[in-house]
C-alpha cells in the first residue's frame, strides 16, 4: 500500500522521460555536483557572515566629523 501523502511524479503532474543508463549516470553525477556546490556555497556564505559580524561597525561619518562654527 502506498502512502497517499507521499508526492510522486504522477501526483505532481510532472512529465517524465525514460533515459538510458548512461544518461542516468550522467544526471546523477550532475545532481551530486550541484549538491556539493550548494554545500560549498552555504559554507562560504556562513564564513562570510561570521567574518562580517566580527568586524567593528563603521560609524556614521556625519556624527564623527568636526563641527565648524
Amino acid at each position: 500500500m502506498t502512502d497517499p501523502t507521499r508526492l510522486t511524479v504522477a501526483s505532481l503532474g510532472i512529465r517524465a522521460k525514460l533515459v538510458t543508463a548512461e544518461q542516468d549516470a550522467e544526471l546523477r553525477a550532475l545532481v551530486e555536483r550541484y549538491e556539493q556546490l550548494l554545500c560549498d556555497w552555504e559554507g562560504l556564505t556562513h564564513r562570510a557572515l561570521k567574518a562580517l559580524c566580527g568586524r567593528p561597525q563603521l560609524k556614521d561619518e556625519r556624527h564623527d566629523a568636526p563641527r565648524h562654527p
